[in-house]
């Protein structure tokens, strides 16, 4: 189970819901389409959840967290975005990262995408 510590938590846990969701729909092979609808999904999903940058950025790691759990991939190892100066640009790079880390769990657990974000969402709502 992955616990909220501050009250803006729930917000954060509801984004990375979403953002599990959301990815989960994407996987063309085309990485650019990808990146643009991630981007475009993100701003829906952040309205969707009523987040800001910040509490964004906490569910992004929360989610990162439940997939690596969930895959059983070591999150030593994993490679993650540097977070820039720019927590916009940060967190667009960070959700790309995402559709990559969902595409690699899927391939840990011979699983598809959607079975992968649910398990990891289960994780979340624990």
């Amino acid at each position: 189970m992955i616990e909220s510590c501050t009250p803006d938590s729930r917000r954060a846990l509801q984004f990375a819901k979403a953002l599990a969701h959301g990815v989960a729909e994407l996987g063309s092979e085309d990485p650019t389409h990808d990146a643009i609808e991630l981007t475009s999904g993100l701003r829906a999903w952040m309205g969707r959840t009523a987040v800001g940058l910040e509490e964004a950025w906490t569910g992004v790691l929360m989610l990162r967290r439940a997939l690596l759990e969930v895959a059983g991939l070591d999150c030593e190892s994993e490679p993650t975005p540097l977070r820039s100066v720019d927590p916009a640009i940060a967190l667009v790079g960070m959700t790309v990262y995402m559709d990559g880390l969902l595409e690699r769990a899927a391939r840990a657990t011979d699983k598809g995408r959607w079975a992968v974000a649910g398990d990891a969402v289960g994780r979340l709502s624990a």
